[in-house]
């Protein structure tokens, strides 16, 4: 059996009436069902599996535009599908997504992410490099050109620059929406504290600050790679959380008790 590379983990929460930019159609699935298109496009397949959550997804097929990829295509996609009943909020998702990883690393992606070709294997570079304080986390640098989703989706990569900083490693990269780890890493810190991430902070916000401060205790770095980028969509689903400022509110205080308010 051939060892997998890479487990990229992605949660997924879908329901009806999730519009907003785009008025009246259903924004969050047309962006990540194309999202997953481009990763699957761009990407050598026999890199990585990969593990999809469905969070609790009420949307069906009717709810979208026949002219649009179907839904079932998108969950057909993963190697590795997990359907919970309810949401269990972004790090209850990838708890579940990596204790099913099976590769040498495990890579967490937002369905809000477009990248161009070679994303990937230059995000594993990072690792083969001497950096000090050695590499923990890797993350993507951002492509902030201002452009809409429904612009940017059609831009080649010979469209964006991607010579910004191309080399250099930025430290104290905290990019929650996408960030690769190697799994014995993971699984390290699920030893010493029982979790991959922390279930105290509840359904989103926080989660992802606290597993880059453990990943610090270690001694190690989260670091941003300049010479690959990625361009993230953003606020697609968390702004259709019930009650989101205040889960988000709790967890900051959580957060500061935990650490005594530090932040790298």
């Amino acid at each position: 059996m051939k060892k997998i590379k890479v487990s990229i983990c992605i949660p997924s929460w879908f329901e009806p009436g999730m519009t907003g930019r785009y008025n009246d159609i259903n924004e969050t699935y047309m962006i990540a069902s194309q999202c997953l298109k481009r990763l699957l496009e761009v990407t050598p397949r026999d890199l990585f599996e990969l593990i999809i959550v469905d969070n609790g997804s009420t949307l069906k097929t009717e709810d979208i535009p026949d002219d649009w990829l179907p839904l079932e295509w998108y969950w057909d996609q993963a190697d590795v599908l997990i359907k919970n009943e309810t949401n269990l909020g972004f790090g209850g998702a990838l708890n579940q997504a990596i204790a099913k990883a099976n590769g040498e690393f495990v890579l967490q992606l937002n369905n809000d992410i477009l990248m161009w070709s070679n994303w990937l294997e230059e995000i594993l570079d990072v690792f083969e490099q001497p950096l000090e304080p050695p590499v923990g986390m890797v993350m993507p640098a951002l492509e902030k050109s201002g452009r809409r989703f429904e612009e940017i989706i059609n831009c080649k990569k010979e469209d964006i620059d991607m010579t910004i900083n191309a080399d250099k490693y930025g430290i104290h990269a905290q990019f929650g929406s996408c960030w690769c780890m190697k799994k014995n890493l993971l699984d390290k810190l699920y030893k010493n504290d029982g979790f991959y991430f922390d279930p105290q902070f509840k359904m989103l916000f926080k989660e992802d600050r606290d597993l880059y401060q453990r990943v610090y205790q270690l001694g190690l770095e989260t670091y941003r790679a300049h010479r690959v980028r990625v361009y993230h969509v953003g606020n697609l689903t968390v702004s259709k959380v019930d009650g989101h400022k205040d889960i988000s509110k709790n967890n900051r205080k959580l957060y500061e008790k935990k650490w005594g308010g530090k932040e790298k």
